[in-house]
């Protein structure tokens, strides 16, 4: 958690401080997007323009939750405004849940890995199926929970409901 001193003199436009949230929150931040729209470029582009906006909209930050929920919230927003012009379908990338539940997705074609092959496809099927079953709501709470690390109460606030419906 970052102090006091560091979130003023972030809101001031101190640069250094900046580059330090940067540094911090960048990496998850652009693992959610990427979660969400599925392509790289799409992600390193959204995230770039989420740190812009996080820059532009600095001296909004009241405190009243902690600076990764609101950047995660300034990030989860203008993803769904990309995806609504967009008209993305697909929102959660396949091999983050191969990686995740499957182990390694490397596709070494080779006869000593044909079981491990079959079985990701397998695995591959089974996922795209749950994926794809699930409402973009549900698709997006267990890309902040499991993908972001969110726990359940910024869950809730970003969702505006009680914990026990997030």
């Amino acid at each position: 958690m970052l102090d006091e001193t560091v979130v003023a003199a972030f809101q001031s436009g101190d640069e250094g401080v900046f580059q330090t949230i940067l540094d911090r929150y960048e990496s998850p931040i652009y693992r959610l997007i990427l979660a969400m729209v599925c392509h790289v470029q799409d992600a390193q582009d959204l995230t770039q323009e989420v740190f812009v906006r996080v820059f532009e909209k600095r001296q909004q930050f009241k405190g009243e939750s902690q600076l990764n929920t609101w950047i995660t919230s300034i990030a989860r927003f203008h993803t769904i405004n990309f995806l609504r012009r967009s008209r993305a379908k697909q929102w959660l990338s396949l091999e983050h849940w191969m990686q995740r539940f499957g182990g390694d997705v490397q596709d070494d074609r080779n006869e000593s890995n044909l079981d491990g092959i079959v079985a990701q496809s397998e695995l591959q099927s089974v996922l795209t199926n749950a994926m794809s079953q699930l409402r973009f709501a549900e698709r997006e709470l267990i890309g902040l929970v499991d993908i972001h690390g969110l726990d359940y109460q910024a869950v809730a606030r970003l969702q505006h409901c009680p914990v026990g419906n997030s």
